[in-house]
């Protein structure tokens, strides 16, 4: 089941609750609690999205692949270390 994070706007406090989806939906209707987003979800993969840069042991990897395979088409010019 997943767990949401809350905080009532009248009194500042916040808290944690386990809870089904159609649960959420009925205790979101109090106006005055707040569903809080702590951390955005990964939606994907941080290296192919450029979120995070490839290290230098794969760039090493890349490098004799492309030496290796003439008509490779890999790019390590613009690969950098984290």
């Amino acid at each position: 089941m997943p767990i949401y994070n809350f905080r009532n706007e009248e009194t500042g406090q916040e808290w944690t609750e386990e809870m089904t989806i159609a649960e959420l939906e009925e205790f979101l209707k109090n106006p005055n609690i707040t569903q809080l987003i702590l951390k955005a979800p990964a939606i994907g993969d941080p290296v192919k999205l450029s979120v995070r840069r490839t290290s230098g042991d794969m760039r090493e990897i890349l490098q004799k692949v492309k030496k290796n395979h003439k008509d490779s088409t890999v790019n390590t010019g613009n690969l950098s270390t984290i």
